[in-house]
């Protein structure tokens, strides 16, 4: 059972997965599960950052980079990206660029006050690190993007809790629990909610 039976790194790959099990058996997609009240309902608010100077320099670095190792022959394109790990650490480091955009924390800055008073919030964090001139009272080190979001909220006086693989089962149950409880407004995560997460109280996401 998957959600991407077509793997984007490599079209010979996707091709013997569905040669195996004989294509794919069945669909069932968001708006079949939403109608058929198995997910939640939900809007769709797309808020437009830009990337600074030097993180479009950085990006642009890349792309060179990744152009020359690509070539332009858009045929090959998946299968030299499927069997080439430098090109795919070339493509994850300019996508962290993308996921650590820093215009995202200016936004979330001016948005937490007002989106945290309309109800439970979910907040996701993206895979990146900061310099550490970004953040203060982190002095000398790299901050992850989560710590960023973490100190933007106590900056506010936001009460969150947090889920990811740095805490143990028993305290991510509990983190759960304590926005259910609504004892706390905001849910931090990082990966570990991507596959779906089940808390109905939580009204927004970013």
């Amino acid at each position: 059972l998957s959600a991407t039976p077509e793997l984007f790194f490599s079209e010979s790959k996707t091709e013997r997965l569905l040669s195996f099990f004989g294509g794919v058996l069945s669909t069932y997609s968001l708006e079949d599960a939403i109608e058929e009240k198995k997910l939640v309902p939900y809007k769709y608010h797309p808020i437009v950052v830009n990337l600074t100077s030097d993180e479009k320099e950085q990006y642009d670095k890349l792309t060179q980079k990744i152009v020359k190792m690509i070539g332009n022959d858009a045929e090959e394109y998946h299968e030299r990206l499927g069997n080439n790990k430098a090109l795919e650490m070339l493509l994850f480091n300019r996508a962290r660029i993308i996921y650590g955009a820093r215009e995202k924390l200016e936004h979330l800055s001016r948005m937490i006050e007002e989106i945290t008073s309309k109800g439970k919030l979910l907040i996701y964090c993206g895979p990146t690190s900061y310099s550490s001139e970004l953040v203060t009272d982190y002095e000398g080190e790299s901050i992850t993007q989560l710590k960023a979001v973490n100190k933007k909220l106590k900056d506010k006086n936001v009460k969150f809790a947090q889920y990811t693989s740095e805490e143990s089962d028993f305290d991510r149950k509990k983190a759960i629990k304590i926005i259910k409880n609504q004892s706390y407004s905001t849910l931090v995560a990082i990966k570990c909610l991507d596959e779906g997460v089940d808390i109905p109280i939580i009204e927004r996401a970013i």
